[in-house]
């Protein structure tokens, strides 16, 4: 007698042999619904997906960067790789970078690690977190101008300063350091932007696409509208007044370079 096999057996039985190809498949569709909205290339997100991972690797190695609440993190952007976190002397600081700046497929180190006597803990961590998931919350409120899309901006917030990376234009930049700026417990704000300009035509046909019909233009009455303002609810009773006038944020520019991009149309 030939024995039969059902379906719900034979994919126990070879689950584990489809184990990685489905990892494989589903790591390729979480890249490619990411690059849709992404200046950059597939093969660009994929090698600073490959940079990050080298880079926090060699850090955790190294037991001294785990140790004593010494925090690293590692951030990589179109092959800028930028280090934020604590530590608690230069010589770590320094050693940080050096273990990531042979990483292949890296073209510039921003090293922001600071040095202190206190580096912070894993709860003030959570509470960076926090407030890195309110600024992208506050970024989605930016409908004012034309072909902006704030899954285009990378946020990290360490011991309340947030370092914002993308390829953007100015206009983009500003508008983003704008926003950052005025979300309570933000105390600095770094732009670690690579810059670039929207081609003019493309910027044109943005502008008169459908999914901008209606939409304030710059140069009218206001340079920067928040259709629905949440990050103004999001500050907890704790935090400062984000409008006072004396409460001064430092912004940083680390950007660079002038490349010539396109704006997506939508319609």
């Amino acid at each position: 007698m030939i024995p039969t096999f059902r379906p719900a057996a034979l994919i126990l039985v070879f689950a584990p042999l489809l184990h990685g190809c489905i990892l494989a498949v589903g790591g390729a569709v979480a890249v490619g619904a990411h690059v849709a909205h992404d200046r950059r290339d597939t093969s660009t997100v994929i090698a600073d997906r490959r940079i990050a991972f080298t880079a926090e690797d060699a850090i955790n190695r190294d037991h001294d960067f785990i140790a004593n609440d010494n925090y690293v993190k590692t951030v990589v952007y179109n092959g800028t790789l930028l280090l934020c976190g604590e530590v608690r002397s230069i010589a770590l600081k320094q050693r940080a970078e050096g273990k990531v700046a042979a990483i292949d497929g890296v073209r510039r180190v921003v090293n922001e690690v600071e040095v202190t006597d206190e580096p912070q803990g894993f709860w003030r961590r959570r509470q960076d977190n926090a407030m890195t998931a309110r600024v992208k919350a506050a970024l989605l409120d930016i409908t004012s101008m034309p072909g902006f899309d704030p899954t285009r901006i990378n946020v990290t917030t360490v011991h309340g300063t947030a370092y914002l990376m993308g390829l953007v234009s100015h206009e983009e930049a500003d508008a983003a350091v704008e926003v950052a700026r005025n979300i309570g417990g933000i105390d600095k704000v770094v732009k670690v932007f690579e810059y670039s300009e929207p081609v003019a035509a493309d910027k044109a046909a943005a502008e008169d696409s459908p999914h901008q019909k209606g939409v304030q233009k710059r140069g009218q009455s206001h340079f920067l509208r928040c259709a629905h303002p949440r990050w103004m609810s999001l500050a907890s009773e704790n935090d400062s007044d984000p409008f006072s006038s004396s409460r001064e944020i430092v912004v940083h520019d680390l950007a660079v370079g002038q490349q010539k991009i396109g704006l997506e149309v939508r319609g």
